[in-house]
């Protein structure tokens, strides 16, 4: 029996956007609402929207309009483009895996993106990853591959893009989902040279360290590798890429990882190493500036060359502030000299002495900066810090140059512009009142990422510290700068990474907390 409500919607949209001349189905109605403006669609003829199961496990998600770039923005959250659900048939005698083909279009609006999920039977999602459309990356045009694994109670999938932000995207010219198959045993000559191929063709891959989780967030993932190596020896291997000892030791780990070995022969490819155990900061959360002593001299450095020449992800961070080093510029160079052009170098400071090393690590090819702000005031940044009542200025005009060399920048790294610029607050009692403004901030400064870190729990009191006075949930008017953090995620236009429900969540044991309101522990 026909759908009555799914009839009208169907009608009401052809009234909306201008489409009595097209012959809308039933099974499009998902597609047709996110629409960017009245009269765009007339001027585009759509030939297929739809999940499709075909033969040979095809199953594909046509988004063609003759090469012309087509645009939509949603309203609300739910708002998206979606297929149809196919059913799944999994091949018990190999490795099922999804392989999604990309078709970009010299066309294609620049400078927008949008996400791209495939999700189950329940429309849980078992696979995401952003789609970018960058004027600077003649790359996009033509097609690009991309490997998800396939979840074992699979039944039905379906393929879903919406916005990154809610604003306007650029969509490619069409999007294919293939279900193939890597045989476990007794493959044949063809299916070696076709499993041969995908290996191959990801390590030459520059976006394959890269996915995103459900959230959008960055991950560095090795799941899609466990399925195509696992049935593969060490040797056969360390053969494929006995010309690039640096991928081969990142695959090879990963291959020691999927087989459960003890004895490895590889070296760690996520690599952190805490170069200055000190701290020029008073943070009341953390004890590095009471405890820390040590910095890491050019001596010892040497015993990590073989961890910095394998390393796919670097980090220069440590329990202190880096940059406290007194041999930093030394250091950095060094480190920078050798690790892989591929390396992802990352650091993480508190910013206060980052104008002095800013030109240094913009040289040395730092990917990413990690800045630990705490505060969207200069008052709240000094009472919680205790780095001077000027600094944060001085930190928010690094992060203004390092936005600005962003945005100039030609270079990319996974699909995106780099150096890459987050920041992060602590939420505790003390900042709780700025979390809004803080997202704010970021948003106006147009960092990447804004990251709000939950307070760690403790099993007792902290020696050193008024860890007692820190919960976020004792500061009197908790709920109302909890709900104002919360709409500020919700509209912001720059990813927030975060937990609000959890800074309610006591952070000591119940019995201390009692303790705690009936006999206050003295500073």
């Amino acid at each position: 029996m026909p759908d009555q409500n799914l009839d009208n919607k169907v009608v009401l949209l052809k009234e909306l956007y201008n489409l009595s001349g097209f012959n809308l189905r039933n099974r499009l109605e998902e597609v047709t609402y996110g629409f960017k403006a009245k009269g765009l669609i007339s001027k585009l003829k759509i030939k297929l929207r739809e999940l499709k199961c075909g033969t040979k496990g095809y199953y594909r998600i046509l988004i063609e309009q003759d090469g012309k770039p087509f645009a939509f923005k949603p309203i609300f959250k739910d708002d998206h483009l979606a297929t149809p659900f196919a059913e799944i048939k999994k091949n018990e005698r190999g490795n099922n895996l999804f392989r999604i083909k990309i078709s970009y279009s010299k066309r294609t609006v620049p400078g927008r993106n949008c996400i791209l999920f495939l999700q189950d039977q329940n429309y849980d999602t078992i696979f995401t990853m952003p789609i970018y459309a960058e004027e600077t990356s003649p790359s996009l045009e033509g097609e690009k591959t991309t490997y998800a694994t396939m979840p074992d109670n699979l039944e039905k999938v379906r393929l879903k893009l919406a916005s990154n932000n809610k604003s306007p995207v650029s969509l490619p010219v069409s999007i294919k989902l293939e279900h193939i198959v890597l045989p476990r045993a007794n493959i044949t000559e063809e299916e070696r040279k076709e499993s041969t191929r995908i290996i191959l063709g990801i390590s030459q891959n520059t976006d394959w360290s890269v996915f995103r989780d459900s959230y959008g967030v960055p991950r560095f993932s090795t799941e899609y590798f466990e399925n195509l190596i696992s049935e593969y020896s060490r040797e056969v291997l360390r053969d494929y890429f006995k010309d690039d000892p640096w991928f081969s030791n990142y695959i090879v780990n990963i291959w020691e990882y999927v087989n459960g070995e003890t004895e490895l022969t590889t070296y760690p490819w996520n690599v952190c190493i805490p170069i200055a155990d000190t701290c020029n900061a008073t943070c009341p959360f953390c004890n590095s500036w009471i405890r820390g002593t040590r910095q890491l001299n050019l001596d010892e450095y040497a015993n990590f060359l073989p961890l910095l020449k394998n390393a796919k992800l670097f980090g220069l961070a440590g329990h202190g502030e880096p940059l406290m080093h007194t041999e930093f510029e030394k250091l950095a160079i060094q480190i920078h000299e050798i690790v892989d052009p591929r390396c992802h170098l990352f650091l993480i400071t508190n910013g206060a002495l980052l104008d002095r090393y800013l030109d240094l690590l913009v040289d040395i090819n730092c990917h990413t900066f990690n800045i630990s702000l705490n505060a969207s005031t200069p008052e709240t940044h000094n009472q919680i810090m205790g780095l001077g009542e000027k600094v944060f200025t001085r930190i928010i005009s690094c992060i203004e140059r390092l936005v600005t060399i962003r945005e100039k920048n030609a270079i990319r790294a996974n699909n995106r512009k780099i150096p890459l610029v987050n920041i992060s607050m602590t939420v505790i009692n003390q900042n709780v009142h700025e979390v809004a403004s803080f997202i704010e901030l970021g948003n106006r400064l147009k960092v990447d990422t804004i990251q709000l870190n939950t307070l760690m729990p403790q099993t007792t009191p902290v020696m050193g510290l008024n860890y007692h006075t820190l919960p976020p949930y004792l500061n009197p008017e908790f709920s109302k700068y909890k709900d104002e953090a919360v709409l500020a995620i919700e509209t912001s236009e720059i990813r927030v990474i975060g937990s609000p429900e959890s800074w309610a969540i006591p952070i000591f044991p119940l019995h201390y907390e009692k303790q705690f309101k009936k006999n206050p522990p003295r500073s």
